[in-house]
């Protein structure tokens, strides 16, 4: 699928291609696909709604979720990323080439990127930013649980590690020494969370949250304490978890977008949580659909100049 995406978004390859057109509808296949297998997360969702009703009630901790006029107005709020989106699409233009494809045109080309887009911002946003962060949540709740013995399994993994990086080292001080620095730093964590009662919680609340706090010069803060009545901490470090799946999902954009994609992800989740799931899919659909409209006029001009 990598391959495929980066074929359709990026790239002088992707616009040569004589396939390209049926490549678009085979990643709009995709989309539907996806969109699919968030609905079958949201099944699952309801069996845990069964079980424990109070354990993820997103809609009710979010302090937006009105209906589709407000949230089309609460989206206008966003238009910093709309700007920053008109740049990067801009950007990502300069090395496009005039669509030499057979079996559609500079409009059907616009009309099948809109209709990715669109999907795009809505199975995205319906898992990244809801349920997949109910899968995160118990992922993090588990790993808690079994912790001492992940814990034991690392360390035995880094031990051994360390000392391949030493034999293969051939005597070079600085690699060893980076070698045993990691062994001594995993003994060390050991030792310091193996009495917690709940380490992967400490490590979330005292290391991640502090880091993401400096290095974002505190504009992650209304995202790393929002804690409205009821919402566990659980909760938002299921939605960082599911942020760094999100952007993990966008490396085939290169590491621009790598980047790029984590941080629009943490702006998207503030979105849900402030002014509703309705309005982080609408500022995504229109941060998706920018680079459609940019490139449908980039292709005009480009071919416009060659005639």
């Amino acid at each position: 699928m990598s391959d495929v995406l980066r074929r359709l978004y990026y790239g002088r390859e992707a616009h040569n291609h004589p396939e390209h057109a049926s490549n678009k509808q085979g990643f709009i296949a995709m989309q539907v696909i996806a969109l699919a297998y968030v609905g079958v997360c949201f099944l699952l969702w309801g069996i845990v709604e069964h079980f424990w009703p109070d354990f993820f009630s997103p809609f009710e901790w979010s302090q937006g979720n009105n209906g589709l006029e407000h949230s089309l107005i609460a989206s206008l709020c966003f238009w910093p990323v709309y700007i920053w989106g008109a740049v990067l699409a801009t950007l990502s233009c300069l090395n496009l080439v005039p669509a030499r494809t057979t079996g559609t045109t500079d409009e059907g080309h616009a009309f099948y990127d809109t209709i990715t887009s669109t999907l795009a911002g809505i199975w995205e946003e319906l898992g990244y930013r809801c349920v997949f962060i109910l899968g995160a949540m118990i992922s993090i709740m588990f790993a808690n649980w079994f912790w001492g013995w992940l814990l034991v399994i690392f360390v035995i993994i880094a031990i051994v590690g360390g000392l391949a990086m030493m034999a293969k080292s051939e005597g070079n001080p600085i690699v060893i020494g980076i070698a045993a620095l990691f062994i001594v730093f995993c003994f060390f964590l050991m030792y310091w969370t193996w009495n917690l009662e709940d380490p992967v919680y400490w490590l979330y609340l005292n290391v991640v949250f502090p880091i993401l706090s400096f290095i974002s010069f505190g504009a992650l803060d209304p995202i790393l304490n929002f804690q409205p009545e009821h919402a566990p901490a659980l909760f938002i470090m299921g939605a960082i978890s599911a942020n760094a799946k999100f952007r993990d999902g966008h490396k085939y954009q290169g590491i621009i977008g790598y980047f790029n994609s984590w941080i629009a992800g943490f702006v998207l989740l503030y979105a849900m949580l402030y002014y509703g799931l309705l309005t982080a899919i609408i500022v995504h659909a229109i941060y998706d659909i920018e680079f459609a409209v940019v490139r449908y006029i980039g292709r005009k001009v480009d071919n416009l100049q060659e005639g």
